[in-house]
């Protein structure tokens, strides 16, 4: 089964992003901070990261730039972060996610997510 790490403080985020991932057939591994879901990544070989943008400890968007220069870690892993407000388009890319999806989620925007990771299975 492919794992999703979430890696979010708010565990009712966590919780609702994990049943749904898990509806759609993928494991889930909580990480309550950045560092948490570094080490995560590393050791568990996940099939995507879906990161909240006011992780304590070490920042969603830190966590990504450190993620993207471990070797071990394919350039190509989808790093999601999880967020209600605006992002800059430069600064996402910069950091090195692959996109945005919104913490207030609809179906569609869950749909969009699982067809995403669909195809890098």
């Amino acid at each position: 089964m492919d794992l999703v790490i979430i890696g979010t403080e708010n565990y009712d985020l966590y919780a609702l992003l994990s049943a749904e991932l898990e509806s759609a057939g993928y494991a889930t591994h909580w990480a309550a901070d950045g560092l948490e879901a570094l080490d995560a990544a590393e050791r568990l070989a996940p099939k995507a990261l879906l990161l909240g943008e006011s992780l304590p400890v070490l920042g969603a968007t830190e966590c990504c730039m450190r993620l993207r220069q471990v070797p071990e870690i394919h350039r190509d892993l989808p790093v999601y972060l999880v967020t209600d407000n605006e992002v800059n388009p430069v600064l996402r890319d910069k950091a090195g996610f692959t996109g945005v999806f919104p913490a207030t989620h609809g179906s569609w925007e869950l749909h969009d997510l699982l067809a995403a990771l669909s195809m890098k299975r």
